[in-house]
């Protein structure tokens, strides 16, 4: 799984341009180069393409590495501030304020779409699932 990401994180010049339409779906808050990942959608989109774009919120990025857990260092995370609100709605509003203003542009994207979705997440040994709330994106390459 882990070397998918990797992959995608350098995409060879010969694709540049290549797709019409990205999808990077619960992914960015699960891997070491959430930002670079970012980039290389942008890289492989024609001009006129398409980026769909999910993540749960509030963000809380993390990976693994093997069996433990790590977080991506801050030159490769996505810069999204944490939330000093103990209230999740707010927490939730203002970080998605922060992608569609900050972070989407940042990486060369116009936002032209957005919603809020329901996401289940696989648990652990003590939570069957996790109900979380996406964040869901379409946004164009400028």
């Amino acid at each position: 799984w882990d070397s998918d990401i990797t992959e995608a994180d350098s995409p060879s010049a010969e694709h540049a341009g290549e797709f019409e339409f990205v999808s990077i779906l619960n992914v960015i808050d699960r891997c070491e180069r959430p930002a670079a990942v970012l980039r290389s959608a942008h890289s492989l989109l024609q001009p006129e393409g398409w980026l769909l774009l999910a993540t749960p919120l509030p963000y809380n990025a993390f990976f693994y590495r093997g069996p433990r857990t790590a977080r991506p260092s801050p030159e490769c995370t996505l810069q999204l501030r944490e939330t000093s609100s103990a209230d999740g709605e707010a927490a939730w509003g203002q970080q998605a304020a922060q992608l569609l203003t900050d972070v989407l542009p940042a990486h060369g994207f116009e936002p032209v779409v957005f919603t809020r979705l329901p996401y289940l997440s696989s648990g652990d040994a003590e939570t069957p699932f996790w109900w979380l709330d996406d964040f869901v994106v379409l946004a164009r390459p400028v």
